[in-house]
């Protein structure tokens, strides 16, 4: 049987989209499929562009055939893949659809992150947090999301929506994410 291919990043999770749009971050999903040989020779442009914004937006992976994300498809207007749509608050800002290169997604992007404010306030990234949210990444190990929280407001956060992510039903990747900046 031959291996299926999936982006390197985390795939989203409807659960956690509402959390991200009322906590003001800048979602940025690329919609793949996996019998599109093109998604695998868009990924150097994606982890690129990623890790350049990866403090200053949440990157996640769509399949289009996954039933799961068939609001987010619909809300994005997905038409073709490969495609990257970048949503705030839960509205669509845009799309680019086809293989581009690295300098197209990063000036798309870059629009869109100008229009966000920054989330995760630098001043949040301590040792102490960093160090926790890398244990949670590796372990894949969210029951430890509330000691982050403590971390963070450690360190001076006071952001309703990150501290309840933490603590909250919905998975709070998105935060890990963005302490650790990438997606």
């Amino acid at each position: 049987m031959a291996n299926r291919w999936a982006p390197p990043y985390r795939p989203l999770d409807p659960a956690e989209s509402p959390a991200i749009a009322a906590a003001g971050a800048l979602l940025v999903v690329h919609f793949w499929a996996p019998w599109n040989g093109s998604d695998r020779k868009y990924n150097p442009a994606l982890i690129s562009v990623r890790d350049h914004f990866g403090t200053r937006a949440v990157f996640r992976s769509a399949n289009v055939d996954d039933p799961a994300c068939e609001r987010v498809r619909a809300q994005c207007q997905v038409v073709n893949v490969p495609m990257v749509a970048g949503l705030l608050a839960g509205r669509r800002l845009g799309a680019m659809v086809g293989l581009r290169p690295a300098v197209d997604l990063a000036t798309l992007v870059g629009a869109w992150v100008r229009k966000t404010r920054p989330v995760i306030d630098p001043r949040w990234r301590t040792a102490d947090a960093v160090g926790v949210a890398r244990g949670i990444a590796a372990d894949q190990a969210l029951d430890r999301l509330p000691l982050l929280g403590d971390a963070l407001m450690d360190a001076g956060c006071g952001d309703d929506h990150v501290l309840a992510a933490c603590r909250g039903p919905a998975p709070g990747w998105w935060v890990v994410d963005l302490v650790l900046g990438g997606g």
